[in-house]
């Protein structure tokens, strides 16, 4: 039995907040996570994931929230 067709193709799409955190041991706070080392922060993912693939957009959604706040500006002073 070939254990590559058991195997998922994930992809996580990340929008900031607590979830995307991971602890940070030396000064005991959490930090940012570092989804292009996922592999090393969680091997076993190996056994289960055959593509794993992740997009984030959390300076996207900054970004968008400004971009709507601008305009609503523009809007009142035409």
């Amino acid at each position: 039995m070939n254990l590559d067709k058991k195997k998922s193709s994930i992809l996580i799409i990340y929008t900031g907040g607590t979830i995307g955190m991971a602890k940070d041991y030396g000064t005991n706070s959490l930090k940012p996570f570092d989804f292009d080392n996922i592999y090393e922060l969680i091997p076993e993912l190996k056994n289960f994931v055959k593509n794993l693939d992740t997009i984030s957009l959390k300076n996207m959604m900054v970004l968008l929230f400004y971009t709507e706040q601008i305009l609503c500006l523009l809007q009142l002073r035409l």
